[in-house]
């Protein structure tokens, strides 16, 4: 029996979660606060990100809304968990299981539904997989930021 769309997006957020840590943890500890040329972003920023974004991403799913609220204290949320590599990342992992939730939670005919956002119409399908897009992203970046010298 094939895979739900719902099962394939929760696979595959998983996935992306897991190599996203681990190529975090493959960058050398002292590096991952550490910013190229102080312009970069640091690792522990780009994966406290994702576990923001995440959480935001599951609290539309829940809602089927978007809020315009959705973003309002992303500054201040992101600095509280950016103090260090422990708290970023059992952030990231904390979240994952709400937002697999959410995403089971949504019925076909939900993934069929638009709202409206700041990046213009998506369907609840497109924002379902935006975490997986936003995490396989910063794992590249991760990546390059952790082979540099």
């Amino acid at each position: 029996m094939p895979k739900s769309v719902q099962e394939y997006v929760v696979g595959v957020t998983e996935k992306a979660a897991k190599e996203l840590l681990a190529a975090a943890m493959e960058t050398p500890e002292d590096r991952r606060d550490w910013s190229p040329l102080d312009k970069g972003r640091t690792v522990i920023d780009q994966v406290a990100e994702c576990a923001l974004l995440n959480g935001y991403t599951a609290q539309v799913l829940e809602d089927r809304n978007w809020a315009p609220t959705a973003f309002a204290n992303y500054p201040e949320e992101k600095a509280a968990i950016v103090t260090d590599w422990g708290t970023v990342s059992a952030a990231l992992e904390a979240g994952l299981p709400r937002l697999t939730a959410a995403i089971r939670g949504l019925s076909d005919e939900d993934l069929e539904l638009v709202l409206e956002t700041p990046f213009g119409p998506m369907s609840m399908e497109q924002i379902a997989s935006y975490p997986v897009w936003n995490m396989t992203y910063h794992q590249g970046q991760v990546t390059y930021v952790g082979i540099l010298n």
